[in-house]
């Protein structure tokens, strides 16, 4: 496995880490978890080594009913893996970690991406609300077409006046950057992420309005041969969705 393999591998393991709850039993979920994040580990070599340690260590602990500090230190470990896969690539392939309520960590990471574009700006997020224009968006630079999508499904609906209304304001005040906001059909998305000018994408493990809010989230960059496919995919969505009114 190559280290930018390794690296979306172990990223994909921290977004899918199930809860650890004191006084809830361990399930199938948490031991096929477990032992693809030790595998991971093993698989980094000496460098893992004392986290691979330590991780064996907090597995026990957890099947003995210290389960949300035991969580914890499994999370940790598994970090500590990304932190070193991401030290290994080049700068274009990196991404970031945001822990639970690091609020400005979030607001940096998103608004450097959303500051890299030059043309076209398309986010995706199922549960998009008019928080993440007031705290994300607002970094597009001047001159580029805003597109945002999220799901058409009714639980989002009453969502609509708010976004009706920020998008409104938003192309009074910024002509220059105009946004257009579209529903998709139903259940038609099943991720979250961010596209660059056509060119590049980035994948966000959570929606934008509460991210790192109540779990540890991940944006990182989609390998370069990836993003024109799921590019693609989006853009289609995007030319058979309803703009919001």
């Amino acid at each position: 496995m190559s280290p930018l393999e390794l690296y979306h591998y172990v990223a994909q393991l921290l977004e899918a880490m199930p809860a650890y709850v004191d006084g809830e039993p361990e399930v199938r979920e948490h031991q096929s978890w477990q032992a693809k994040a030790l595998a991971a580990l093993e698989l980094d070599g000496i460098a893992s080594m004392r986290d691979a340690t330590e991780f064996r260590h907090y597995m026990e602990m957890a099947r003995r009913g210290f389960r949300s500090k035991s969580g914890d230190r499994l999370r940790q470990s598994l970090s500590n893996l990304l932190a070193r896969c991401e030290l290994r690539l080049p700068p274009e392939q990196r991404g970031a970690f945001i822990a639970v309520g690091d609020n400005f960590s979030a607001f940096a990471t998103l608004t450097a991406v959303i500051s890299e574009a030059k043309k076209d700006l398309f986010v995706v997020d199922p549960y998009l609300s008019h928080e993440a224009i007031n705290r994300f968006i607002v970094a597009a630079p001047q001159g580029i077409a805003i597109r945002l999508l999220r799901d058409g499904e009714g639980r989002q609906q009453p969502h609509t006046p708010a976004l009706v209304a920020a998008m409104d304001a938003w192309n009074t005040q910024y002509a220059d950057r105009p946004l257009e906001i579209r529903s998709a059909p139903a259940r038609s998305l099943h991720d979250r992420a961010i596209f660059i000018d056509r060119a590049s994408a980035f994948t966000v493990s959570q929606s934008l309005k509460d991210i790192a809010a109540r779990s540890p989230a991940l944006v990182h960059r989609v390998a370069p041969e990836l993003v024109g496919e799921k590019t693609a995919a989006y853009e289609d969505i995007w030319n058979n969705s309803l703009r919001i009114q």
